[in-house]
């Protein structure tokens, strides 16, 4: 899904607003929350999302937690989002006034000599074109020469033209992704598609050539529907700023539910970070992941089905009839993150008193701190260096109230390090976060981090009930 299944979360709220809104928990919370917003609406830009290095396994639902926030204009600008549906694509959260259009295909698949390719996920955002070509099939080659190689070889042996009236040239795609099998068999290469337009008034027709394939795949690009209000899109909850939203199609013995989550300031912003600093996401209270997520049937049987992305949601294909409405879709609360930090000195002497930590939403209780002398080994050459590795171990205990903080990043504030280790361990109650620093060889008496990037559980679940199919064949 994308990223997850899709977004966001619960939430405190801001004075001075004339919109009858939930009540905050506190005015400072109120505050962190009015600057973080303020932060996202005045960035120029997003940065380029990045996968982290790092140790740890994180569980396979990006959750993200959102917090109802609102505020004083400016503020107020981001409860007035623009959403857009797009066919296939899902739903696009406008909050940059950016233009977007719905990219309407004739052939979207195509086949010929055991390669099958699927144009998918495309729309307009301003005047770039965006989507994937994916293509799947035995026709595709076996790699030989590395994996590189291999890339190069699809995109030459795939390439791809782009046509706009008289005019046409060479795609150049943006990123690619690809599954190769162990004995180096392609089975997926999907390259991702990026394309500036030429948008004229009265001129909304393109057309693609693959190398390879006999048809050109039309386009038509319109202008997608828009509404600011979640329940024009399904069956919708909102809860503390955050909406899930949920609608289904019955077509014979096959349900298609899809489901979008509209996320608040704090639940977006988890988010981005998850994929920027590496925050912690973590089930509501560590619960096993198939419970994250799930459909029930009118008999309260759980139903299972193949459930791919969308654009901030994701749609399951499911086994049923209508006998089995009203569908509920449960989720459990989201995450969200602000940015409050803290600078906390560990001793290392042994027998010496721990700090505890006191956030707004949980306390951060340091357990154990521990320095031994060992051999440094770099992943990625044959160095080595004498060092004296630190081991920090440390848990968060929630505090009362509608956020409950799990976890916080520790960071080591110099840049004398080797290197750097993370881990965690789950227990019934709490997480236990470990974080390792390599340093140039001898005893220290204490170190200085930074706790941050605190996780917290934004409120309860969700629970949509989809009363009926909103058609049927």
């Amino acid at each position: 899904m994308k990223d997850v299944f899709d977004y966001l979360e619960e939430e405190d709220l801001l004075r001075n607003l004339p919109e009858a809104l939930p009540q905050m928990e506190d005015e400072t919370a109120a505050k962190r929350i009015e600057n973080l917003v303020s932060e996202r609406m005045q960035a120029e830009a997003k940065q380029q999302k990045k996968w982290q290095k790092r140790r740890i396994l994180i569980a396979a639902v990006c959750c993200l937690v959102a917090v109802g926030v609102f505020a004083r204009k400016p503020i107020a600008a981001y409860f007035q989002r623009i959403l857009h549906y797009l066919p296939g694509v899902g739903v696009y959260i406008n909050d940059t006034d950016a233009e977007i259009y719905e990219v309407q295909i004739d052939n979207p698949v195509q086949e010929k000599d055991g390669v099958r390719v699927e144009l998918k996920g495309f729309y307009c955002e301003n005047n770039m074109l965006k989507g994937d070509f994916v293509f799947t099939g035995e026709g595709l080659p076996t790699e030989k020469n590395g994996k590189d190689e291999i890339v190069d070889e699809l995109s030459e042996k795939y390439e791809v033209t782009y046509y706009y009236g008289e005019k046409s040239r060479v795609i150049w795609f943006s990123g690619c992704g690809w599954h190769i099998s162990n004995e180096g068999k392609v089975l997926q290469y999907t390259p991702h598609c990026s394309e500036r337009l030429y948008l004229k008034d009265g001129c909304y027709d393109y057309a693609f050539s693959i190398k390879g394939f006999d048809e050109k795949i039309h386009l038509k690009v319109v202008k997608a529907k828009t509404t600011e209000n979640p329940e024009d899109l399904g069956y919708s909850v909102t809860k503390n700023g955050t909406s899930l939203i949920a609608k289904a199609n019955l077509d014979g013995d096959t349900i298609q539910l899809e489901y979008y989550q509209i996320p608040s300031a704090e639940v977006a912003q988890a988010m981005e970070d998850y994929y920027q600093t590496g925050i912690i996401l973590c089930p509501y209270r560590f619960a096993p992941l198939e419970d994250y997520a799930y459909i029930q049937n009118a008999a309260g049987e759980r139903m299972r089905g193949h459930l791919e992305s969308l654009e901030n949601g994701g749609r399951y294909t499911l086994k049923g009839t209508e006998k089995d409405f009203p569908l509920t879709l449960h989720h459990s609360a989201y995450t969200g993150t602000d940015r409050e930090k803290q600078e906390v000195e560990i001793p290392l002497t042994e027998g010496a008193e721990l700090p505890q930590m006191k956030f707004h939403y949980g306390t951060v209780e340091f357990l154990s701190a521990m320095q031994e002398d060992v051999i440094w080994e770099d992943e990625d050459s044959e160095r080595t260096e004498e060092a004296t590795k630190v081991t920090v171990r440390y848990k968060t205990v929630p505090a009362k109230g509608i956020r409950k903080m799990y976890a916080a990043n520790l960071r080591y504030l110099k840049e004398d390090d080797f290197g750097v280790e993370r881990d965690w361990k789950q227990t019934n109650e709490f997480l236990i976060q470990e974080r390792s620093v390599y340093l140039p060889r001898g005893k220290r008496e204490k170190l200085t981090f930074s706790l941050e990037n605190p996780s917290y559980w934004v409120g309860g679940s969700y629970d949509v009930v989809i009363e009926k199919p909103r058609s049927k064949k």
